[in-house]
């Protein structure tokens, strides 16, 4: 009779975890669907899908238990691609309707308190900054040259304000998934000690989560590499800038991408000898100071893509490097008046 007794608590037990972490997905399509198979997807930081499902006459479902809300991705891919619909997977019965015409903005989702306070506040902050971003036009056309250094003082104040109404949120509640979201968008503009203490607050359910440990695993390196000098491969620091915010200056982007911090700005070009003869002494000064204050940031401007990635492959600088195609190379010597 005892051991029946213990059986029955124990199955108790197990159904009532079993109801508290399990989720259903109800889903459907604005319009006739292009595939037959929808994937549930991992988080970005991982690899594979989680489960698939088959759509049958519109519809599909998918159902299984999860311990640590996180955002995962629907999509007719099963790895991530441009076409998903990112969401919370929470223990709650979700109704998801994509939409195949715009995965993104299109698709709707209902039925968990996470996702509906997600989305809520991702409306309201793109209602705001869309009103006050036409208000700022309407007032300073950056058609009109004398209008632009406003217009761009204004729309770097504006991002800055919906920046930190995530930064805020993500202090004062840091047992929200959505703190994790918001912070994988800011975590490397923050100094480290502001970073660890926004960490600290995570509790330990959530630090099991892939964007935890994206921060986290940036954060540990921040310090080994300050305490020891040393810096982030400068391969993880390059990339091709091509395009601006609208209205966005290179200087004035690159400013609000180092937020508090002094720029030390190279232009050069692969061809240009005594640009490259002043390498190694950027690569000494950037050993001597403290990069958590100063941004080496180096621009190349005039040049093939291919010789600029061999010559800092070459030269080992550390820091920020940019590859500037045509338009901005234009845009950069204007700016500067050069």
């Amino acid at each position: 009779m005892k051991t029946i007794s213990f059986f029955l608590i124990l199955a108790l037990i197990v159904g009532c975890n079993s109801e508290e972490t399990q989720y259903v997905i109800s889903g459907s399509f604005k319009n006739k669907q292009a595939k037959d198979w929808i994937y549930l997807i991992y988080p970005d930081v991982k690899t594979g899908h989680a489960d698939s499902a088959e759509i049958i006459d519109g519809r599909f479902e998918f159902s299984d238990l999860v311990e640590v809300p996180e955002m995962y991705y629907l999509s007719y891919n099963p790895n991530i691609s441009q076409e998903a619909f990112g969401f919370f997977l929470e223990p709650s019965e979700l109704k998801i309707t994509i939409d195949p015409s715009d995965w993104t903005d299109g698709s709707t989702i209902s039925g968990g308190p996470i996702n509906d306070e997600f989305f809520r506040m991702e409306e309201e902050l793109a209602n705001a900054y869309s009103t006050k971003s036409f208000e700022i036009r309407e007032t300073y056309p950056p058609s009109q040259e004398e209008n632009r250094k406003s217009y761009n003082r204004l729309m770097l104040n504006l991002r800055d304000s919906i920046a930190t109404i995530r930064k805020d949120y993500t202090w004062n509640n840091p047992d929200s998934p959505i703190s994790l979201i918001y912070l994988n968008n800011f975590y490397h503009k923050l100094p480290l000690e502001e970073l660890g203490k926004i960490l600290n607050r995570i509790p330990e359910n959530m630090q099991q989560t892939s964007l935890y440990e994206r921060v986290e695993i940036y954060y540990e390196l921040s310090i080994d590499q300050k305490d020891s000098r040393k810096h982030v491969s400068f391969k993880d620091e390059v990339a091709i800038m091509n395009e601006l915010p609208m209205g966005s200056s290179i200087i004035g982007t690159l400013v609000s991408r180092n937020p508090n911090k002094v720029l030390y700005i190279d232009i050069w070009g692969t061809w240009c000898g005594p640009c490259k003869q002043e390498f190694p002494h950027s690569n000494r000064l950037h050993e001597m100071v403290d990069t958590s204050n100063v941004a080496f940031i180096y621009l190349c401007a005039a040049s093939e893509e291919e010789s600029w990635r061999a010559m800092i492959e070459d030269e080992k600088l550390s820091g920020q490097h940019y590859f500037l195609d045509r338009d901005l190379e234009r845009a950069l010597f204007k700016e500067i008046g050069g």
